[in-house]
């Protein structure tokens, strides 16, 4: 899971059980030097993603849907501040869209700016279709008035129409050294007791 509050109480009843954390896919800075973590640069992604619309002659991108509660929110959109900001962007910081409970509250906010924006980066696949059935139904043409782009790149974002654009990230890739580090904190906790 990706919940702060739910990721701070496991690795909270982790340590009380002196078990050792290993988050695949998250970066553990936020959870203390005694949980470890495998994660793809989800700064690089960013990055790339903006220089993508950027080269599409897409300028003016706002951040949407993206969750207060979620590490992976947060950090994503921290990313793509600093970018649009060294970019000098001139939407950098203007239009961050996020929520607490309901994600339509973003995409509301959003919808009354949208006239001053040419793309739109949601936090992941599901977000951003659930953003572009509301683009569609205010008559927004996606990609024809408003880019939409995100990161996840799941199957239901291929089949979706019009098809979601989609930063890539290899979890399974994630998976296996995940397993490989918990795997060396195991042995060296085994040799440190021997």
């Amino acid at each position: 899971g990706t919940d702060m509050p739910m990721l701070q109480h496991t690795i909270s009843f982790l340590r009380s059980r002196g078990c050792q954390a290993v988050l695949a896919g998250i970066d553990s800075e936020p959870f203390g030097p005694d949980v470890s973590c495998v994660t793809p640069s989800r700064r690089t992604e960013t990055q790339q993603l903006i220089h993508y619309l950027y080269h599409c002659n897409r300028e003016r991108i706002a951040l949407v849907g993206f969750g207060k509660n979620s590490i992976n929110d947060t950090f994503r959109l921290h990313s793509a501040l600093s970018t649009l900001a060294s970019l000098g962007s001139p939407a950098a910081g203007q239009e961050v869209c996020r929520w607490l409970h309901d994600p339509q509250e973003s995409f509301a906010h959003f919808f009354q700016h949208v006239r001053s924006f040419d793309a739109v980066i949601c936090p992941n696949d599901v977000a951003s279709i659930c953003f572009i059935k509301q683009c569609l139904i205010r008559g927004i043409g996606v990609p024809e008035d408003l880019y939409v782009a995100s990161f996840g790149n799941m199957y239901i974002g291929r089949y979706f129409r019009p098809s979601v654009t989609s930063m890539t990230m290899d979890m399974i890739c994630v998976g296996e050294q995940s397993f490989y580090a918990w795997r060396f904190l195991m042995n060296r906790a085994h040799t440190s007791q021997t």
